[in-house]
């Protein structure tokens, strides 16, 4: 009996575009034995950052912007190895993932005899190597520094589910500590709170944490006063949301002045320390202040420094008009760690969910047609529009380029378009109620609704 010859698929990373590639392709190959599909990430879980700065101010619960992948997996045609992939070899096609990478601190901390395991028996987790006869790079990127003293050292990035987290406790914990403080100075500089970067993020998560703070966190300390905390958002560009429509940049500075958020424009960072950031260009100065979250920028994923490929200045991979790899027949590239530059552009397409998903499809077609023996698609991105949150119950958008909503009825059609993308129906479930609840009652019983 003829053995089938499968065709290998493999795609790194589980982001927008790693996932919504596994399940179209899931889709269009679910009755191919000879199709085997194979999704790889560090985390086993995929993660829904749009809403990563709701998790950073109390909003939405950890858990509900997270989905296990094999649960993703389940009854599609595609596996999952949660792993980290230690080398790439495109020359021999084949993929170096280390499993153990992924687990072995837990397997350290495990108490075995808790369990009544001998630890000669336990199976112990293997490096394994992969081949492949299509790659997805959708590895998406990391935080830019830019290689700014102090930065990386000192700052709190707003890129990953832990760096959330870690948002959310440092800002509860700098409100216990100064409640407790009698010099005014120092009460000041820990009330001070810096965001970097006035972009979409940047300006999603500084007015959340101001209807956190004004709104929540003061009414618990008794020695706190409205006049205390103070926020500034810092923009090296010469002004906010500078992809965005018109109308965005408009309502989001005028919500920005209406908060008493302070705007600095033009004003790079050019130093961080424990107790104060350096603030350059036209009006330089020094800001005291104990929390500087990073929303300034991405770079492409370190995993792709080593590899000989054409790149942009930010690390990330050039590709052709159908998401090809130049100069690597079966080798693509999509989402974030991947440079798309339309024609009449200046510029490589933006880091988003929505280029993600949508590349993801096209990507998706193409990979079919090229073992179908058809004829390759280019990629053709729609530009939906764009829109940004603006803290409690408001937002703008700009949907199509000429629907302009703002204020609640924005906020609404933020939300929607983003429940469109977030994987799974009972996480939905959860965020739909955790949206009646900011929607139905006050923002004090809102953020603690789960607690």
């Amino acid at each position: 009996m003829q053995t089938l010859e499968k065709k290998k698929i493999i795609i790194l990373g589980a982001g927008f575009a790693g996932i919504f590639t596994a399940i179209n392709l899931s889709r269009r190959f679910k009755k191919r034995p000879d199709i085997e599909i194979t999704l790889v990430d560090g985390n086993r879980y995929h993660l829904f950052k749009p809403m990563l700065h709701e998790v950073a101010t109390g909003s939405v619960d950890p858990t509900h912007i997270i989905q296990p992948i094999r649960t993703v997996a389940r009854g599609r045609n595609f596996s999952f190895i949660e792993g980290f992939v230690q080398r790439i070899d495109l020359k021999n096609k084949k993929i170096l993932i280390c499993s153990e990478c992924a687990s072995c601190t837990k397997v350290k901390d495990m108490n075995l005899d808790e369990f009544d395991i001998s630890g000669k028996i336990f199976k112990p987790l293997k490096r394994k190597k992969l081949d492949y006869d299509y790659l997805v790079l959708a590895v998406g990127g990391q935080p830019n520094f830019y290689k700014i003293p102090g930065v990386q050292d000192f700052a709190l990035p707003l890129y990953s589910l832990e760096d959330a987290v870690k948002i959310r406790e440092h800002v509860s914990r700098a409100f216990e500590i100064a409640d407790h403080l009698e010099d005014p100075e120092i009460r000041k500089r820990v009330l001070t709170f810096v965001v970097a970067g006035a972009g979409p993020t940047g300006i999603e998560f500084i007015t959340e944490l101001h209807d956190w703070i004004f709104h929540t966190l003061i009414g618990n300390f008794e020695n706190i006063r409205k006049e205390d905390p103070h926020l500034t958002l810092v923009e090296a560009g010469h002004d906010i949301l500078p992809f965005s429509a018109e109308n965005i940049r408009r309502d989001a500075r005028k919500t920005l002045d209406e908060m008493k958020i302070e705007i600095m424009v033009d004003s790079p960072v050019l130093g961080l320390e424990k107790k104060h950031v350096e603030i350059g260009g036209q009006n330089p100065r020094r800001v005291d202040t104990s929390t500087l979250v990073w929303a300034a920028g991405v770079k492409s994923n370190e995993l792709l420094d080593d590899l000989d490929l054409e790149k942009d200045r930010i690390g990330r991979v050039k590709v052709d008009e159908y998401l090809s790899v130049l100069n690597h027949p079966g080798v693509y590239a999509i989402g974030d760690c991947a440079a798309f530059q339309a024609k009449g552009h200046d510029y490589p397409l933006p880091q988003t969910g929505q280029v993600a998903v949508q590349e993801a499809a096209c990507l998706v077609k193409n990979i079919v047609h090229d073992i179908e023996g058809k004829a390759k698609k280019p990629f053709r991105y729609r530009d939906m529009g764009s829109m940004v949150s603006l803290g409690e119950r408001s937002a703008v958008s700009n949907i199509f380029g000429f629907i302009g909503l703002s204020g609640l009825l924005g906020w609404l059609s933020w939300k929607l378009i983003y429940l469109r993308h977030l994987i799974g129906i009972h996480r939905k479930a959860r965020v739909i109620l955790e949206w009646f609840f900011d929607i139905t009652y006050d923002r004090e019983a809102s953020r603690h609704k789960f607690g």
